[in-house]
């Protein structure tokens, strides 16, 4: 590992630190809920928090290509990420209308996300940059657990704190949770400085960026296969991801620390699972993966239909908000490993922000129509036990699940297409390679 590369690791590890809190939906939506919002608010909430940002990143992304800032972008992006979620706490006690705090939270949350999504983007061209293709797989899986495990186990004993005082008034849950927002992000002050001190990179064939070349990876037949793909994938994400909080703290009853503690343990699967699937696509390619992984995730939200802690379970360690998990991490790893591969390397940046766009397009789409759905079903009197009404919106989630499976098939070839029995061996080989050389 160079020492560049290992200073991207560096930063990821402090970030995730950073964001742990005021990234992270558990803690966000225990704010909304203490604030009184119903799920037809939450996906009205986190639709447009995501679209808008998604859509401008797009727009600007020829510009921020030819600017070569990619590491001062990253910097101050991040910093402005962690600490805007601060202002959160000045909404209640200032805002009573329901409609109106919706509105607020809504603003905030579209401002806070505008930062990282374009950042994210610059982060993805300085790892490009530092990553070799041959072993492009293999990094971004790990680099992806650093940027996960850190935080999901830092927030374990955060939620217990939180656990603690969420009986109490409103003063003392909110001062507490200002207070472990404000110390993890100051960690992301670390990050800024390693990133900082990444060299200058000079992508030459980026000067030529106009703002035309927004629409180029819709042109390209290949990647606007795999664009239908991703749009899906962000339906799916945010039908399960934007509610499954809300249902498993009033619902199953959960508390934050024992779904926190699910959380670190589907992160820790992910120590194991996305070298696994890293190492694989290095070696069979994106395509003979995917529909494997799509066919895993939907098994993964059938569970959801059951009753108790163990369908809960079954669920965590098949498809956690649908990007974690054995097979959700295959779904984001192997869709990241396409993004990369299958984009134009002279319009590279514009790629990888028309891709973040459709995904935030499919966000929008499950959750603002998945709010209204849920909250629909929650209010028909024959399905007003709330378990029966989830059980039926996940059971459409896992109809939409489904779909991603055949369409899979659309996708283009980066490899040879491999029978089942193939794949089976390719898969045993290198989870033999990966774990032989664990132990």
């Amino acid at each position: 590992m160079s020492p560049n590369l290992r200073k991207i690791y560096l930063f990821h590890l402090f970030n995730t630190i950073a964001i742990s809190v005021v990234a992270n939906f558990l803690f966000l939506d225990r704010i909304f809920l203490r604030m009184g919002l119903n799920m037809q608010q939450f996906g009205f909430i986190k639709g447009f928090a995501y679209l808008l940002p998604m859509g401008l990143n797009l727009l600007v992304s020829p510009f921020v290509g030819k600017l070569n800032r990619d590491r001062e972008i990253v910097g101050i992006g991040y910093l402005i990420r962690v600490f805007l979620p601060l202002s959160f706490f000045l909404i209640p006690g200032r805002i009573n209308d329901k409609s109106a705090m919706a509105v607020a939270v809504m603003i905030i949350l579209i401002t806070v996300h505008v930062f990282p999504i374009i950042a994210n983007n610059s982060i993805q061209m300085l790892v490009r940059y530092h990553v070799k293709q041959e072993v492009l797989g293999t990094h971004l899986s790990l680099i992806t657990v650093v940027w996960t495990l850190p935080g999901f186990l830092l927030a374990i004993p955060l939620s217990k704190i939180l656990d603690m005082h969420t009986a109490g008034t409103d003063q003392e849950f909110y001062r507490t949770m200002f207070l472990i927002m404000f110390f993890t992000a100051l960690f992301e002050i670390f990050a800024t400085i390693i990133i900082m001190r990444l060299p200058r990179h000079n992508p030459e064939n980026h000067k030529n960026l106009r703002f035309r070349d927004i629409f180029q990876p819709f042109k390209n037949e290949g990647f606007r296969n795999l664009l239908r793909v991703i749009v899906v994938s962000g339906i799916i994400s945010s039908m399960i991801g934007a509610f499954i909080n809300p249902y498993l703290l009033n619902v199953q009853n959960m508390s934050m620390t024992l779904i926190s503690v699910i959380s670190a343990g589907v992160s820790l699967l992910s120590i194991l699972a996305l070298p696994f699937w890293g190492k694989l696509a290095d070696h069979v390619g994106g395509k003979n993966i995917y529909g494997i992984a799509a066919a895993g995730l939907t098994i993964g939200i059938l569970a959801l239909l059951g009753k108790g802690s163990g369908f809960v379970l079954v669920y965590a360690f098949l498809s956690w908000q649908g990007s974690q998990g054995l097979f959700g991490s295959a779904i984001y790893s192997t869709q990241q490993f396409m993004i990369f591969t299958q984009s134009d390397e002279s319009k590279r940046s514009v790629f990888f922000a028309a891709s973040t766009f459709i995904f935030g397009l499919g966000w929008f789409l499950g959750s603002f129509f998945g709010g209204f759905l849920l909250e629909w079903l929650r209010n028909i009197r024959f399905f007003s036990n709330p378990m029966t009404s989830y059980r039926i919106y996940f059971f459409i989630c896992s109809a939409v699940s489904i779909s991603l499976v055949w369409l899979t098939r659309s996708l283009e070839d980066d490899s040879e297409k491999k029978s089942a029995k193939r794949m089976g061996i390719a898969m045993y080989r290198t989870a033999r390679t990966l774990f032989g050389r664990i132990r």
